[in-house]
């Protein structure tokens, strides 16, 4: 989205992970959040003045919102994809759904510290229709999920997780069916669903 920032450990990690899976894969991953109040320069050694100013005011963004895929070149196509609103609400539950569904590798990229959200306002959903209007294209982006189902494709689905320069499957261990039992019973029982297998 376009409110996302990235910096060069993003896109060495997305590299990272590329030359281990080559194919059939989709990046996912939580951001930090943070109020900017000015123009950002971006000279050499931006990111640790950006860190230096704004860390104190970083806040970790809720597994249910992802703002940003990495996949490979050509991997989707207008006859493999399904006509999601993009950057609208619930797309991105969408993404992870459809790439369970197709048994790619859905990695959870586990490093906000690379991707910033810049926080903003929601002055341009004044118009009255807006409400009806984004309705329609939540509907539409998770047209492809059961109704029951939406709420478990959020980060927590990933089959991998990527940390200290490896690749580890989580406990659904690729199987989306075991991912919406597992969800369900842990939130049956008050837990967070974050236990990993190596």
């Amino acid at each position: 989205n376009a409110d996302i920032l990235l910096t060069d450990d993003f896109f060495e990690t997305v590299l990272a992970i590329h030359k281990k899976l080559l194919k059939n894969y989709l990046i996912v991953g939580q951001r930090t959040d943070v109020d900017v109040d000015e123009e950002l320069k971006f000279n050499k050694g931006w990111k640790k003045d950006f860190k230096r100013k704004y860390g104190y005011f970083f806040k970790l963004h809720p597994p249910a919102g992802s703002d940003y895929f990495a996949f490979p070149k050509l991997q989707y196509s207008l006859d493999n994809m399904y006509e999601f609103y993009i950057g609208r609400p619930g797309w991105d539950n969408g993404m992870i759904h459809d790439a369970l569904k197709k048994k790619h590798s859905l990695v959870n990229l586990n490093q906000p510290s690379s991707v910033y959200h810049l926080n903003h306002d929601y002055s341009h959903k004044t118009l009255p229709d807006h409400f009806i209007l984004e309705k329609k294209e939540i509907a539409q982006n998770v047209s492809c999920i059961p109704s029951s189902s939406v709420d478990l494709f959020t980060l927590t689905a990933c089959n991998f997780f990527y940390k200290n320069n490896k690749l580890y499957r989580n406990f659904a261990m690729g199987d989306m069916a075991k991912h919406v039992m597992i969800t369900k019973a842990l939130g049956h029982y008050g837990l967070k669903n974050y236990l990993f297998i190596k």
